[in-house]
Formats: structure tokens, C-alpha cells, sequence
């Protein structure tokens, strides 16, 4: 596929470097394997274990990736375990209403989890910026993590917890509350204030916003200086370099556990979200992410993707120790997996070896998939529609003539 970088390369990129799981294939852990992994990691939070079998490994991967992420930060673990809480206590308390306002709520999330990929498309490495443009780097991403893409996340949040408090107009000024009062009701009426003023800094997530909105904040000798507030209220705040990072961290992990919590509890109801109708579009970059994570448990590691309006097409280098000549026919089987991500009209897979030689290419049509989604036709019947290419002899054949 030209082997230049693409809009997507740092999706991929990130599946190598901050999920585990090529990590544990290399290690020698089977598929199987990993699927255990991957289900051990998910089942405390799931009551209905038949759905979570048929979830896991498509769709759910980056979740359990997330939450061990979240498992290592003992107070955002409990932060996301109190989120989970309180969609659940809303749902005893309402029924399905809560699924509802979880579904209402999801454009204006959508929209903004799309200025989060427009931002990390800009992103650039801190460690070796100069401090005036360190500061100016590390507010630029608080600034749109907690206006942009927080923010919607907060006021469903919001919408749950009144939910569970039975209050009379739940959804009463949800969408015109400014953020600072959005914060401040979450802060007295959650059991949780911390998750929205950050320890130890104490600092409500909307004052955050501020002084990256407003720029107010500068440099004193090697210390960044940090001004919120108004009038005779203005507060400073003194931080180094290394504890600013570590805001920008704990705002970011703030923002996965309200984020998983919502996603794991629509997830487990996703029998009934059906019922509401919602825009549930996602950016083409999340469709990547989940599509390289799915196969990341497969044992292949995604180097590429390209996506048109006719074709989605995936390079899948192996990552395991098995006879490649099995691994490229596993490897063909996944034009199903990327159709689910991707739903194009054609799907190609170009499967390279360990070592980056490419040997196979399998391509399949997306109106075949759509009928497998449909219970029209049987997976095994892709199969025999699949087209496969051995690069090495240039062989044609059916999918199923490579099985046999």
C-alpha cells in the first residue's frame, strides 16, 4: 500500500505501544488466550455473561485494554467503578429511561470524541519541548480535552445521577447550563467530588478549561504559574513541569472513567438501545482503533489502512510463531471483522509474515458480510467467496480451495 504514513498511523501505532496484547502474543499466548484475558478483565462488570461472550473479542477489546489502564490508577479505577454505580442505580430507579438519556446524548458525545481524534492527529511529543512550549502543549490539550470532549460525557453524567435522585425535571437545562455549574452540581450531588476537582490539586475541571481558554497562566523562572478565578477570587496555582504533566494525566484518566463507564453500561444493554434512535456515527479513526485492537487478540499487528468510499483495505503482519501458511488463511477470515468496522462495499486483506514479507491477499464483498450481519448467509460462506492471491506463486482461488 506504498508504505507511506497515512491519517491513520497513529491509531495503529498506538494499539503496539499502550495496549499489551501483541506484547502477550510474542509472549507465546494463544488467541484463546487472550480472548480468556480479555473476558477475565470484563467480567466483573458484566451481569449478563452470555452477552459478553458474544461481545468479546469484536467490539469490546479496547474497553478491557482501557480498563486495565484504569486498574493501574487506584483512584481512577474507583472513580470509573462509582460512574458504573451511578448508570446503574438510574436504571433501578427509571427503568429504561436511563438507557434513553445515555442514547440522547450520544451525537453530542460522538462530536466531540471527533475534535478528541482532529487533536491527537496534532499531537506532538512533550519530553523535549522547551517549558514555554511545554505549558503551552500540555493547556492546549486540556483545554479541548475537558471542553470538547469531556464535557458532554459530564452532563450525561449529570442526567444519570438526577435520574437516580428521582428529581422532577431531570433533563431541565442539560444543555444550556454553563460548564461551571454543570461542575459544581456534579461536585454536590455525585458522592464523588473528586472525580471532578482532581487530587491533589483540588482544581474543578471548568477552572482547568479556564486557564487554557484564557491563557492565563506563565512562566516564573523554571515554575508554571496558574491563574482561575474572578475579582477578588483569583487563586494561583504553582506547578513544575512534572506537575503539570501529571494533571494532564489525571484529567485524561477523569475523562476514561466516566467515558467507560457509559460505554460498558450501554454496551451491557445494547439488546435495547435498538429501541432509541440516535446518531451513532463514529470518526473513520475509532472504527480503525477497534478493528486493529479486534485483531491485535488474533495475533496480527495492523501497519497499515487505507480507506476509500469503495474499499477499506488492512495490512496485517503476524506477530506469532505459527506456520504462516494456517496464520494467512486465519488472516483472510478478518475481511469479516474489517467490514464490521468499516462497512465498505469491498474489503481487501494483504497478510505480511513475521518479517514483513507480503505473501497473501484476500478481498470479499461487503454486500456478503452485510447478509452474514443479516442471518442470511452462513460465515463459512464467506469463506468460499473470499478471493485469495499467494503473492509468492501468484495463485488465484476461491476461499475455500485454501482450506481444503
Amino acid at each position: 500500500m506504498g508504505g507511506e504514513m497515512n491519517q491513520f498511523a497513529k491509531v495503529v501505532q498506538g494499539v503496539r505501544k499502550f495496549s499489551p496484547l501483541l506484547h502477550m502474543i510474542e509472549l507465546g499466548l494463544s488467541p484463546t488466550e487472550i480472548k480468556e484475558a480479555v473476558l477475565e478483565v470484563l467480567d466483573p462488570f458484566f451481569q449478563n455473561k452470555q452477552l459478553l461472550v458474544t461481545l468479546v473479542p469484536g467490539l469490546l477489546v479496547p474497553e478491557a485494554v482501557n480498563i486495565v489502564r484504569l486498574q493501574h490508577d487506584p483512584w481512577a479505577f474507583d472513580m470509573f467503578e462509582k460512574c458504573l454505580a451511578v448508570h446503574r442505580a438510574a436504571q433501578k430507579a427509571v427503568g429504561a429511561e436511563s438507557i434513553g438519556a445515555c442514547v440522547w446524548w450520544e451525537p453530542a458525545i460522538r462530536k466531540g470524541l471527533s475534535e478528541y481524534w482532529s487533536a491527537s492527529c496534532l499531537e506532538v511529543p512533550k519530553d523535549n519541548l522547551p517549558i514555554e512550549e511545554f505549558k503551552y502543549e500540555a493547556f492546549r490539550n486540556i483545554g479541548a480535552l475537558v471542553e470538547s470532549t469531556m464535557q458532554p460525557f459530564l452532563r450525561a453524567l449529570l442526567h444519570q445521577i438526577r435520574l437516580r435522585d428521582h428529581a422532577k425535571e431531570p433533563s431541565a437545562r442539560l444543555g444550556t447550563m454553563s460548564l461551571g455549574e454543570v461542575v459544581d452540581e456534579l461536585m454536590e450531588t455525585s458522592g464523588f467530588p473528586d472525580l471532578f476537582a482532581p487530587p491533589p490539586w483540588r482544581v474543578r475541571l471548568n477552572q482547568w478549561r479556564n486557564i487554557a481558554q484564557h491563557h492565563s497562566s506563565y512562566i516564573e523562572e523554571a515554575t508554571i504559574v496558574c491563574q482561575y478565578g474572578r475579582g477578588r477570587n483569583v487563586k494561583e496555582l504553582r506547578l513544575s513541569r512534572g506537575e503539570l504533566l501529571r494533571a494532564l494525566h489525571a484529567i485524561s484518566y477523569a475523562h476514561l472513567a466516566i467515558s467507560m463507564a457509559q460505554n460498558l453500561f450501554l454496551a451491557e444493554n445494547v439488546e435495547l438501545i435498538s429501541n432509541y434512535t440516535s446518531d451513532r456515527s463514529v470518526r473513520p479513526e475509532e472504527s480503525v482503533l477497534r478493528f486493529s485492537s479486534a485483531v491485535a487478540t488474533q495475533g496480527f499487528e495492523v501497519m497499515d489502512v487505507k480507506l476509500s468510499t469503495e474499499e477499506a483495505a488492512a495490512v496485517l503482519r503476524d506477530v506469532s510463531n505459527v506456520d504462516p501458511y494456517m496464520r494467512r488463511i486465519h488472516a483472510a477470515q478478518l475481511v469479516y471483522p474489517l467490514w464490521i468496522h468499516t462497512e465498505r462495499p469491498h474489503l481487501k486483506i494483504i497478510y505480511e509474515e513475521k518479517d514483513g514479507t507480503p505473501r497473501f491477499i484476500a478481498t470479499a464483498l461487503g454486500e456478503d458480510c452485510q447478509r452474514i450481519a443479516q442471518g442470511e448467509l452462513e460465515l463459512s460462506t464467506l469463506a468460499k467467496r473470499t478471493q485469495m492471491i499467494d503473492l509468492k506463486t501468484g495463485a488465484r482461488f476461491p476461499g475455500h480451495l485454501a482450506t481444503e
